[in-house]
């Protein structure tokens, strides 16, 4: 979220009134991924990885978005039981088939760190928290 903060800092000329880039919800994570196909996703699963994979090595989704099923998984912004947050999506690392479920959670405290986290901020308005449609979703 700081991150999040500094770059809407540092972009506030750019942005239209009201807008700011935040992580995206649980809900908007499953839009983001969308039709992400899971043989597009870096994971154990689909080949044999031992690290992380340049963004945009496989395929795309429908919305243009590089690894929303595999490479790190990504914080959101909903709280679970504090003091964890989730993390949705499969990870260079994962290697279970039903860890590879769009619908699959994982719970970390918030400053815990891994080489299979990661994030993807959305730009949104205060008025309207969904993703913009002309940036959906990703830096």
């Amino acid at each position: 979220m700081a991150f999040c903060q500094q770059l809407t800092t540092k972009e506030k000329a750019g942005l239209p009134e009201g807008f700011n880039y935040t992580l995206p919800t649980q809900d908007q994570w499953l839009m983001l991924m969308s039709d992400a196909s899971l043989s597009d996703a870096v994971m154990k699963l689909q080949g044999n990885y031992s690290s992380t994979a340049n963004v945009g090595s496989l395929g795309a989704n429908n919305l243009g978005l590089y690894d929303t099923r595999g490479n790190v998984m990504e914080w959101t912004l909903d709280p679970q039981d504090k003091p964890y947050r989730v993390l949705k999506g499969g990870a260079w690392d994962t290697f279970l088939p039903v860890n590879a479920r769009p619908e699959f959670h994982w719970y970390a405290k918030p400053d815990e760190a891994k080489n299979s986290y990661g994030f993807r901020v959305i730009l949104t308005s205060s008025s309207n928290p969904a993703p913009t449609s002309s940036n959906p979703g990703s830096y």
